[in-house]
């Protein structure tokens, strides 16, 4: 498991040009099916709050993995949630081809100005597919490749890591 609560507060008497502050939390929780397999969930939340946000510290869906399949700044507004499942499987062979493995993801999320004001119209579905290639044959390092799938497009993500 685990569970991240982070906030950025800015102010003008601080040297920023407005007030405003940021508040994030997610919580990812990992099970193990065997020595091959697990299935990874997350869920988290984004809000900013003040009289004047700038457009660069609006929640937004694309710059990070929390729902994969939208472009950055597609989707952004005070309000953020995202949920998220992923399996995961690492090939059970020997040699090189261990050290491949796949996943598949689904997620759903919204954006809004006020948490209560977002309804079931506004929810974004998504889901995808990727490759992983274990890049040291000790620790669990993935390359990965994703192609996630929205509403209204897809993208590629390439990495180091797991997307949470």
């Amino acid at each position: 498991m685990l569970a991240e609560v982070a906030s950025d507060f800015f102010a003008t008497g601080l040297g920023s040009k407005w007030t405003y502050q940021y508040y994030r939390a997610s919580f990812n929780k990992y099970n193990t099916l065997s020595e091959h397999q697990v299935i990874a969930f997350r869920v988290m939340g984004c809000a900013a709050a003040g009289d004047r946000v700038p457009i660069y510290d609006l929640c937004l869906f694309g710059t990070t993995n929390d729902l994969r399949g939208y472009t950055a700044g597609r989707y952004q507004d005070r309000r953020m949630f995202a949920t998220q499942a992923e399996y995961r499987l690492m090939l059970p062979a020997k040699g090189l081809w261990g050290r491949f493995g796949v996943v598949a993801f689904v997620g759903l999320g919204a954006v809004g100005n006020k948490f209560t004001e977002i309804g079931s119209s506004d929810l974004l579905p998504a889901g995808g597919a990727g490759l992983r290639f274990r890049l040291l044959k000790k620790y669990p390092i993935n390359f990965r490749t994703d192609v996630g799938i929205g509403k209204d497009g897809h993208t590629l993500s390439i990495g180091v890591l797991e997307a949470f």
